[in-house]
């Protein structure tokens, strides 16, 4: 006899969690025993796992973070464009 942890549907049911950052959607007929498995699989993930908000809000702070980078980035190449402009301009008066 093969525990419920080790049944494919349940597996399924904790895998789906994972996945999909919490969202619900249970493949199986409502009823059947593959679709309590897979709800199964589904709450213990829910129970064990505080990780997914912490992930969803690591990757907001990661894009915000690389968005100021790629802003910065952009201003230091805007910045030298203009020096380079300038000492052309100067260079070109005699200066």
């Amino acid at each position: 006899m093969t525990g419920t942890h080790s049944d494919p549907d349940f597996q399924a049911g904790f895998l789906s969690y994972k996945n999909n950052d919490g969202a619900y959607s249970n493949p199986h007929r409502k009823g059947a025993d593959e679709y309590n498995k897979f709800e199964r699989g589904w709450t213990q993930a829910h129970k064990r796992s505080h990780e997914i908000p912490v992930r969803r809000y690591r990757r907001m702070e990661q894009k915000l973070e690389y968005e100021i980078y790629k802003q910065e980035v952009e201003n230091k190449k805007n910045d030298l464009e203009l020096a380079v402009a300038k000492k052309q301009y100067l260079k070109s008066k005699g200066e």
